[in-house]
């Protein structure tokens, strides 16, 4: 079983995360702000998934800083933006995420990106 770090502000997408990952029998820890991450990988993670595109949190920044203090050694990264956001998906590029991945496909693909990324 994973440990699965979700920063998702929005009440659905973070759900369609917990159904995804939680029906493979993974531990997910849903957060709403950066202390909530800091606190949730204390227990450390295998995968951190966050909302590139939400106007909320700054999640972008914060894996950046995250990647560059060494905190994320050895955990995986997915990025998801809104289709028409393609400044997240930028961003997210140059942080260099392991997959980054429009919500649109998150029905179709996400069990196999989370089985994926924890491989």
């Amino acid at each position: 079983m994973a440990h699965i770090v979700v920063l998702v502000i929005d009440g659905e997408l973070a759900a369609e995360l917990v159904a995804v990952a939680g029906a493979a029998g993974h531990d997910v820890d849903v957060c709403t702000s950066e202390a909530e991450v800091w606190n949730a990988c204390e227990k450390p993670a295998d995968l951190l998934i966050i909302d590139a595109s939400s106007d909320a949190v700054d999640g972008v920044t914060l894996v950046d800083s995250m990647l560059a203090g060494g905190e994320l050694r050895g955990v995986r990264t997915l990025a998801l933006y809104a289709d028409a956001d393609p400044a997240a998906k930028e961003r997210a590029q140059e942080v260099g995420f392991d997959i980054i991945l429009p919500r649109s496909r998150m029905d179709a693909e996400g069990a196999q990106l989370v089985q994926r990324l924890l491989a």
